[in-house]
């Protein structure tokens, strides 16, 4: 082996927002460590909004575990903020406009269900009688929902990592790593523990390639909206999230199923405009327009854990189209897994694959 010039506990491979919550529990707790990562192809964090929404998709379903995700999640985006300089409005009720009185309906039935109460509230009064919502049935609002600026989180948390000297700005090169005596070797580092959270990246990665990843890609416009809203998150057939500066919004976002084209389209943009224009009857302004690769996998559930064969190697990945929920509570499972033996969850578990070929 090469003598290492840095010795370190964790080498994180992959700043998205799994990387960004990992290395930020190893900061908080003191441990040494590098983080690794290239900003050559778009990162889906930086095309995503950041929101976390209990209840989702056309059939209004709770989703996965967000009892135990939400304290976790928003209690360290709480902390990021606060260390970052970060002062937002985090919660943001999702407001809903129905065009039809069977969603109506459907969302008034969930509403009444005690497993989904809770999470279902009234829009704010400011929004009820906006004229630039088309023709709605009813609007329903989902409560414990946040926006986190993951964005400008992650960038904030590079500078803050770049500024101690614990980042690296390159590819990854999987050839350079050599395992030795409970230890490993990426050319002159010497770690313990390594990390890889690649996103969509993941299928280069010659140890975990073999895992059932099945990415979606997502696009979304920045629009500018005069007067619009900052406290909500809006809901029709597309959303339109506050976005950095003022009066931006987000439009989003769309599927696409088996590419490896991590850029935007003329195709989805259209698909935007036309979905916007369906739910929205005011002016606007086009931006700009972001896409990314989300690390989604066949079962859609993230897969965390050790290596099947290789001491040391771990996963932190497959959080898909809800990092940002997912991301927190993924990375304490990893984190005590590593440092306390604690077991991993094994919905997400790495292991439910049993190994590699």
């Amino acid at each position: 082996m090469e003598k290492p010039k840095r010795d370190v506990d964790f080498l994180v491979v992959g700043q998205g927002i799994a990387g960004t919550v990992f290395s930020f529990l190893l900061d908080k707790n003191q441990h040494r460590f590098i983080v690794l990562d290239s900003e050559a192809k778009p990162a889906a964090t930086d095309a995503a909004a950041g929101i976390m929404n209990p209840i989702t998709g056309k059939h209004l379903t709770l989703s996965w575990n967000y009892q135990e995700l939400y304290p976790i999640a928003t209690t360290l985006y709480k902390e990021m903020c606060r260390e970052l300089g970060l002062e937002i409005q985090l919660e943001k009720p999702v407001v809903r406009a129905f065009k039809f009185q069977t969603q109506l309906n459907d969302w008034e039935y969930r509403s009444s269900q005690q497993r989904y109460a809770a999470f279902m509230t009234s829009p704010p009064s400011t929004i009820q009688n906006e004229p630039r919502i088309k023709t709605a049935v009813g609007k329903g609002a989902t409560a414990y929902s946040f926006q986190i600026p993951i964005h400008e989180l992650r960038k904030r948390w590079k500078s803050h990592l770049m500024d101690k000297a614990v980042y690296l700005e390159d590819s990854f090169d999987y050839s350079a790593v050599a395992w030795e005596g409970g230890y490993g070797m990426y050319k002159d580092i010497k770690f313990k523990h390594l990390i890889c959270s690649e996103g969509a990246y993941v299928k280069h990665n010659p140890y975990f390639n073999y895992l059932p990843f099945d990415p979606a890609k997502g696009e979304a416009l920045i629009i500018r909206i005069n007067n619009w809203y900052n406290d909500i998150i809006y809901k029709g057939n597309v959303f339109i999230a506050p976005w950095d500066g003022e009066e931006l919004f987000w439009v989003g976002g769309t599927y696409a199923w088996h590419t490896e084209n991590p850029y935007p389209t003329a195709e989805k943009k259209a698909q935007l405009i036309t979905q916007l224009e369906s739910m929205f009857d005011g002016d606007y302004e086009i931006v700009d327009q972001v896409a990314g690769l989300r690390p989604a996998t066949k079962d859609r559930k993230p897969i965390i854990g050790s290596h099947p064969d290789i001491q040391g190697l771990y996963i932190l990945n497959g959080m898909g189209t809800k990092g940002t929920s997912l991301s927190p509570y993924c990375a304490k499972q990893l984190y005590n897994h590593i440092l306390h033996k604690a077991p991993i969850d094994p919905e997400i578990s790495i292991d439910r694959f049993t190994s590699s070929p």
